[in-house]
């Protein structure tokens, strides 16, 4: 179950400062995200990674849109696949998650990713 909270302070207004879903706390405004109560050791990069998926539960972003998010700037789809693979690589790691068996950031091959509030594993093909 996917749960936002809204607070003061440094978010946006209206939008949520924590995420929580299943086993994932991520706090938005505090640039911090634990896993099982354990704090985890994310770069920038990946915690914007993090952040940027999990503000949209289930959308499917393609390389192109979420390589822009993430890194601020346009790139072609293939150079922004080979840029992200490595920092979903190191992000699902440290997640817990296999690149067989995904529970939080889920590839659609050939598209992009999605991110699974509900820490179900599973691949779309």
């Amino acid at each position: 179950m996917l749960m936002f909270n809204s607070r003061g302070g440094g978010a946006a207004a209206g939008t949520p400062d924590l995420i929580r879903c299943a086993d994932l706390t991520i706090h938005l405004s505090e640039r911090q995200a634990w896993l099982h109560g354990r704090p985890l050791a994310l770069t920038p990069t990946e915690f914007r990674l993090l952040a940027t998926l999990a503000r949209a539960p289930g959308h499917l972003f393609a390389y192109c849109d979420l390589a822009e998010h993430v890194l601020g700037y346009a790139c072609a789809e293939r150079e922004a696949k080979t840029i992200l693979q490595t920092h979903i690589k190191n992000l699902r790691r440290k997640l817990g998650d296999v690149a067989a068996a995904p529970v939080y950031v889920i590839a659609v091959r050939g598209v992009g990713y999605r991110f699974n509030p509900d820490g179900a594993g599973g691949t779309t093909r």
